[in-house]
Order: structure tokens, then C-alpha cells, then sequence
């Protein structure tokens, strides 16, 4: 008798759970047994006996069977908000199927789909100032053109790119190292939360599973795999963020490097990617080409200028309100935007040094000719 789809979906999710039973020898097992279900129900005997499988692999799978397994974790990610998108799904994410070792079960949070062009920014936990200031601004910037930000949810790089996105509202996903329902680290627990707005999470560990060193270098893979474009903003060479980027050729994904201080440790992968024939970024319109998008979407006006740039909020509503060419005092001006003097100021001094505004005679400031909206 052929059995239920559903049926399926839950003896998948049941070899999944396997410890030590990866994508690759699940593959094998539905081959060789017809399906999942087959595979699931197999005798000892015949599990041992296919290719790589062997008598110890059998017998945790026989004794997975006992063990309530896949009903507790079924009801562990209904508890987490959590769904359970498996190869045999049609909401199964289109851009892991291609990838080599395509995770036969994922876990997700929030309320992502990946129907929009995707770039993953990665780069090192220990990033300086620069490397901060160009993932925030590139996420944002891209985000604001309606393209989903993938990135690891590590501390420095990883956390900036997620963040901006959240600022501005835009889509944002993030691959983790353990389960939906684990924050990860412990700090990113409310951005994890704001992520799953327009985002969310998701994972090819079980719901409640906790990080474990080496699930890291395994996300590379589907943080790659899931993007169209990755970019390395800073990392070591022996830095995950390198890793990402050889899956992310080896997956035939477009990968770009940031430029940096020569003689900056964060600088030296992005340098050897390179050296190596990944593309330079220069701005979000490398990606745009990449991914084959015009740079704006019709006249460049004042949104879509500054959405490119990928200004800051604070940033976008001063310059707007010096579109019209007057050159006004810094109160005034926050108090147009409602912004405090302060805020205002910092961000006037951003765009100054960005040469989008310049500061005139008295301590007024007027949006430089070159940068307005024609």
C-alpha cells in the first residue's frame, strides 16, 4: 500500500533526527528503499547493507524508531512557533534544493519566503569600525530595494547587517548554528525576535538543540545556498565568512569582497578572495548588476537615490529636507525632521563626509549641488 504524504513527511523528519544520519546517506537510503517511509521501516539487515550505512547507523535507526522521537519534535516546533519544511514540501526553499547536501528537513521562524532576490553579508566577529559601517550600510541599502539579507547571526558583521535591515523594516534571515527556538548568542534575543517580523530564522538542527561547534562551518553552506550574491566584508583566512564564500562558488553564487586596510588582520580574507577572482564591491549597485536589476527601478528620485546610498533614517529625512537647495541651522533642521540636536548633528557629519551636504559660513547646512535630485 502506498503510504500517506504526511506519512512521508514524518518518517523523513524521523531519519532526520538520526544522530549521524546526514543529508547525503538519507539520499542514499531513499534510493535504494523507494522513499522515506521504506527507508524508515527497513529490518536491520537490509539497512546495513546499503552503501555507508553499515551495523551500528542500522541499529540507531531501529532504536530512533521506538523512541517517540518525531512526535516530540513536531510538538516541540508547534510549541516554538516553529515550521517543518521538508524535500518532499513545496514551501521546501527553491534555492537549497540545487545546493550539494541539501538539508532533507529545515526548521523556520517568522514569516520568510524566499520569492525575493537574497544576498548573504558575512564577515568576522571581530570587526573593526569600517567593516561595521559597510555592512550596515550595504544591508540597508539593498534591503531597501527589496532584497531579502541572509547572514549567520554572529556577533560583529553578521549582527550589523541584520540590524539595519530591522531599522528600516526591510527582510532579513538568519542561519543558525542550533535550534529556531535557541538564541544564539544569548544577546541577539530581541533581534531575533524583530527579525521575525518580516524575516525570521531557520535551522537544519532539531527544535531545542543547543549550539554545538561543529553545526557552524555546516550553516556556511545553506547561508551561501541560500542567497543569490554573498558578500565578505572582513575575516581572517582561515575565518568562516571565507568558507561561505568557497560553498557559495562552489554552489555557482556571484561572490564579492570588500576592499580594506592593507594591514588589517579583518582585511586579509576579503583581500585573498580578491587575489582569487571574487568581484569588488564598490556600492549596492555591484549587486544590482549581479543579480541583473537596473540600479533604480525608473527617475531617480529622492527615495530611491538615498535607499541606494543606504543612508540611515536619521540621514534620508535630513537630506530630503534639504532637497530644496536652502541652506538652514542644525535646530532647525531637527526640528523640521523631528530629531533631537544631537542626533541631527551626528548625521549632518555623516552625510558631510559622504559629500552629500556641506556645512556653510555660520554653521548652516545646505545639500551639496551634485547630490540633489535633479
Amino acid at each position: 500500500m502506498v503510504e500517506s504524504s504526511e506519512r512521508q513527511r514524518w518518517c523523513l523528519v524521523g531519519l532526520s533526527l538520526v544522530r549521524g544520519l546526514g543529508a547525503v546517506r538519507i539520499a542514499r537510503l531513499i534510493a535504494h528503499f523507494g522513499s522515506p517511509g521504506a527507508a524508515w521501516t527497513a529490518s536491520p539487515e537490509a539497512l546495513a547493507r546499503v552503501r555507508g550505512i553499515g551495523p551500528a547507523t542500522a541499529a540507531a535507526i531501529v532504536a530512533a524508531r521506538g523512541a517517540n522521537l518525531v512526535d516530540g519534535q513536531l510538538q516541540r516546533a508547534a510549541g516554538a512557533g516553529a515550521r517543518v519544511v521538508t524535500w518532499l514540501d513545496a514551501g521546501y526553499p527553491a534555492r537549497l534544493r540545487g545546493i550539494p547536501a541539501s538539508p532533507p528537513v529545515v526548521y523556520v521562524r517568522g514569516g520568510w519566503s524566499d520569492d525575493r532576490p537574497a544576498v548573504a553579508i558575512v564577515g568576522t566577529r571581530r570587526a573593526t569600525a569600517y567593516g561595521l559601517g559597510v555592512a550596515e550600510r550595504l544591508a540597508a541599502a539593498l534591503a531597501e530595494l527589496g532584497i531579502t539579507i541572509v547572514s549567520g547571526l554572529a556577533r560583529g558583521i553578521d549582527a550589523a547587517a541584520h540590524r539595519a535591515v530591522v531599522r528600516i523594516g526591510g527582510s532579513t534571515v538568519g542561519v543558525l548554528g542550533c535550534g529556531v527556538d535557541v538564541a544564539y548568542p544569548p544577546e541577539h534575543r530581541t533581534l531575533i525576535q524583530a527579525m521575525s517580523v518580516h524575516g525570521g530564522v531557520l535551522a537544519e538542527a532539531p527544535v531545542g538543540a543547543p549550539p554545538e561547534r561543529g553545526a557552524f562551518p555546516a550553516r556556511n553552506r545553506l547561508i551561501s545556498g541560500l542567497a543569490d550574491v554573498v558578500i565578505v566584508v572582513e575575516g581572517d583566512v582561515r575565518s568562516g565568512a571565507l568558507i561561505t564564500a568557497r560553498l557559495a562558488a562552489a554552489q555557482g553564487r556571484t561572490v564579492f569582497a570588500v576592499p580594506g586596510n592593507v594591514y588589517a588582520r579583518a582585511s586579509r580574507g576579503p583581500h585573498r578572495l580578491l587575489a582569487a577572482g571574487a568581484k569588488i564591491i564598490t556600492g549596492p549597485e555591484d549587486v544590482l548588476a549581479a543579480l541583473g536589476r537596473p540600479a533604480t527601478g525608473g527617475p531617480p528620485g529622492a527615495a530611491s537615490r538615498t535607499a541606494a546610498l543606504g543612508l540611515a533614517p536619521a540621514e534620508r529625512r535630513l537630506l530630503a529636507a534639504l532637497e530644496d537647495g536652502e541652506a538652514r541651522p542644525v535646530d532647525g533642521l531637527a526640528a523640521s525632521v523631528g530629531l533631537d540636536v544631537s542626533t541631527a548633528a551626528a548625521a549632518l557629519v555623516a552625510l558631510e563626509m559622504r559629500g552629500l551636504v556641506r556645512r556653510m559660513t555660520g554653521g548652516l547646512y545646505a545639500a551639496d549641488p551634485a547630490s540633489r535630485t535633479p
